[in-house]
């Protein structure tokens, strides 16, 4: 199945997989809250704070889904597209045979399903951004976790309605996979997180055997981040992992998402040079073949990478380049750094900020 586009780049953030436990990353401070009062109205006011605008007609809430589905900058918009394409969803019948859906003219129908829940594994992808860029005090908490629980709730429903296509089609496979690695990232127990990545690998494994190519190599992708990031007692394996991901770089060669996670594995390794002919690929790539909001993100981690290689010059440059979508976009998220310790960001030490170049 063609016609995607490239809907997500998902999980750019897979290396906090087996990061810090789920308590810390999720940074929330609801627990701390025993008073179940409380914590009850900081949800109602979050609730009615994050409501969407109400909207009628499937055609007017496909619109809006188009409108902002991939607008990463900003987490209301996303949401509220997110939730819109998925109740546009609730009218189209969704035939559970291929050769049935060829037959009766509804693979637009299977098509759309696929869109909308790639959008949404978008939305968690920027979800788990706003976690690491906020401090979480009880309304970003609170906020961020009702934010999630919804999404994964309507994603969840979508599934149940594209779970029967997984056998037949490789790409509601490799989505399968995708989402069970994005929806558990953050406001999941550690056992039920260890349980989604188990059936994650197994999925990514049958739909790479199947069509390697599909989703323009998601799958390697996916297999070869989570391979990377987990250890060995676990069945992680850098070797293999720089295989997959060389792989997916070779079907996807502008997706910066890929270069991300291939320079950092090749550092791992002390491959130095394969790094840096990598990130010299990545600094020529047209910003126009990504989102706008990945590309400057890339950018900037990129950048942090290519000084960990010795090459300052080339740092700068990707932070030019940063510098000038971020021009061209002003609505685009900067991502500015958190004040650490009271010093605004800046290591308290040197005085320097994290991404500053000089």
């Amino acid at each position: 199945m063609t016609g995607y586009g490239k809907t997500f780049a998902l999980l750019g953030t897979c290396a906090t997989l087996l990061g810090p436990p789920l308590s810390a990353q999720t940074g929330s401070v609801l627990s701390d809250l025993q008073n179940e009062e409380v914590q009850a109205r900081y949800r109602a006011a979050a609730a009615e704070r994050i409501a969407c605008p109400r909207i009628e007609g499937d055609a007017a809430l496909m619109a809006a889904f188009a409108k902002d589905a991939a607008s990463k900058w900003d987490r209301a918009a996303m949401g509220c597209a997110t939730e819109y394409g998925a109740r546009a969803m609730e009218a189209l019948s969704l035939p559970t045979n291929l050769i049935w859906a060829v037959a009766t003219f509804r693979t637009d129908n299977i098509e759309t399903h696929l869109q909308v829940l790639g959008a949404h594994l978008d939305y968690f992808e920027v979800l788990d951004k706003s976690y690491s860029a906020h401090y979480q005090g009880i309304e970003m908490a609170t906020e961020l976790g009702l934010r999630w629980e919804q999404a994964r709730e309507r994603s969840e429903t979508l599934m149940t309605r594209i779970d029967p296509l997984v056998p037949k089609l490789t790409e509601a496979r490799l989505l399968r996979a995708a989402y069970l690695l994005a929806s558990t990232l953050r406001e999941t127990p550690p056992e039920v997180q260890n349980t989604a990545v188990a059936a994650a690998l197994e999925d990514l494994q049958i739909a790479i055997a199947e069509n390697p190519e599909a989703l323009d190599g998601l799958g390697p992708l996916l297999l070869g981040q989570v391979l990377a990031v987990l250890p060995e007692f676990l069945g992680g394996d850098i070797l293999a992992a720089i295989d997959l991901l060389e792989q997916a770089h070779a079907l996807n060669p502008t997706d910066l998402s890929v270069h991300h996670t291939l320079v950092e594995a090749y550092l791992g390794e002390r491959e130095t040079d394969k790094a840096l002919a990598l990130l010299r690929h990545a600094a020529s790539i047209d910003p126009s073949t990504e989102n706008p909001q990945d590309y400057a993100d890339e950018m900037k981690y990129l950048g942090g990478l290519a000084l960990r290689a010795g090459a300052p010059d080339l740092a700068r440059q990707m932070a030019g380049h940063r510098s000038a979508i971020l021009a061209a976009h002003p609505q685009l998220d900067p991502r500015k750094e958190m004040a650490a310790l009271g010093h605004g960001g800046a290591d308290p030490l040197t005085g320097k900020k994290p991404d500053d170049l000089n």
